[in-house]
């Protein structure tokens, strides 16, 4: 539910706050127990190590992934048929 892409001028940006709340809606809906989920450190570092081509940046405003934008909510993906299998 994530695109990667090329940043400049720190730009796209996505508030690590945002980020895990979306990944949260999204492993509830699959089913995934609350307890088991990683705390929200756990999962920045889960994705610093994992997703090539994002970075992470404290800013004077917040801490942010740099490079990654949501594509769609958990949400959307069961609100409605699905249109495609592309992921």
């Amino acid at each position: 539910c994530v695109s990667v892409q090329s940043h400049s001028g720190g730009y796209p940006r996505l508030a690590t706050r945002t980020a895990y709340e979306s990944f949260r809606e999204w492993a509830i809906t699959e089913g995934y127990k609350d307890r088991k989920l990683p705390a929200i450190n756990g999962f920045v570092q889960r994705v610093q190590a994992n997703a090539s081509g994002i970075e992470y940046k404290r800013m004077k405003d917040g801490r942010y992934f740099l490079g990654m934008t949501i594509t769609r909510s958990a949400h959307s993906l069961y609100s409605a048929p699905y249109a495609s299998t592309r992921w």
